[in-house]
């Protein structure tokens, strides 16, 4: 295990430190990632694997080892917003990613883990993209990742919304994808408005905002983010991501100790959200 990271304190020192932690870890394969049990499409390789033509498995694996060479470089690695990616070593259209909450969002600082799989076809097919961390199936954080690990996405095809030209083409890439999840997605300020529709339901309905809590609200994604994304991470880093997480949160941990500071204090929280926020901290 490596060593665990100092906390850094200004913006500038923050971001030379994780900068510094994080060299060398954005992209690595793994090996035996599309046989891992865990691995949301193991099925899905195996069984794509025996359908694939030769010639279409020639293209994709063209064009998915052409993006992982750009990925070295190109994954976001700041401390506000990093992406990780691990691919396997023999399938390397078969990743897994760890994306970083980004700040001024109910998902800030926690670490959300997402299946990725290019099927054959690809990049002439839409990828799969599945999020795992739901506690088992168990918990959804939001109107756009459900329990069962949907993504809603309008690059996915996954998403209802209205007026979004942003549909996945074969010049579409892993990148543009795993950004957008990050932006589109955990970006959301108040999840419940990326219900498709709410948009134009009205910002001041108090009644709706409320209803829409338990569907994604950021009260409960705050909570859960400390939890799930947060001390459940560190207590069971995902496979391949080990050295992120313990790197992430010991050069970001004075800067996640203000955040969840901030949301302790925040009165619309309620009292109950704060006793259970403090315990979860």
């Amino acid at each position: 295990a490596s060593p665990a990271a100092a906390p850094a304190d200004d913006a500038a020192a923050l971001e030379r430190a994780y900068a510094a932690a994080m060299a060398g870890k954005r992209l690595r394969a793994m090996e035996g990632l599309a046989e891992a049990e865990w691995y949301k499409y193991r099925d899905s390789v195996a069984t794509d694997a025996a359908a694939s033509s030769a010639g279409a498995d020639r293209t994709r694996m063209r064009r998915v080892a052409r993006e992982l060479r750009s990925l070295k470089s190109s994954l976001p690695a700041d401390a506000a917003a990093s992406i990780f990616v691990r691919y396997d070593k023999r399938r390397p259209h078969a990743l897994t990613a760890l994306v970083v909450g980004p700040p001024d969002t109910p998902y800030c600082h926690g670490c959300y883990t997402f299946d990725v799989m290019c099927p054959s076809g690809y990049p002439g097919t839409v990828p799969y993209c599945n999020i795992t961390n739901t506690e088992g199936g168990s918990h959804g954080w939001g109107p756009n990742l459900y329990c069962n690990g949907t993504v809603c996405l309008s690059l996915l095809g996954t998403w209802g919304g209205s007026g979004s030209a942003e549909e996945w083409n074969a010049d579409s890439t892993l990148l543009q994808l795993l950004v957008s999840v990050q932006a589109l997605v955990l970006g959301a300020a108040e999840p419940y408005y990326n219900e498709p529709g709410v948009e134009s339901s009205g910002r001041d309905d108090e009644s709706s905002r409320t209803a829409g809590c338990s569907a994604g609200g950021w009260e409960g994604v705050r909570l859960h983010n400390v939890r799930l994304a947060m001390t459940g991470m560190l207590r069971a880093p995902p496979s391949g991501f080990g050295d992120v997480v313990r790197a992430h949160f010991g050069v970001s941990r004075r800067a996640i100790e203000r955040t969840l500071a901030a949301w302790c204090d925040d009165e619309r929280a309620g009292t109950e959200h704060r006793a259970e926020l403090r315990a979860a901290a």
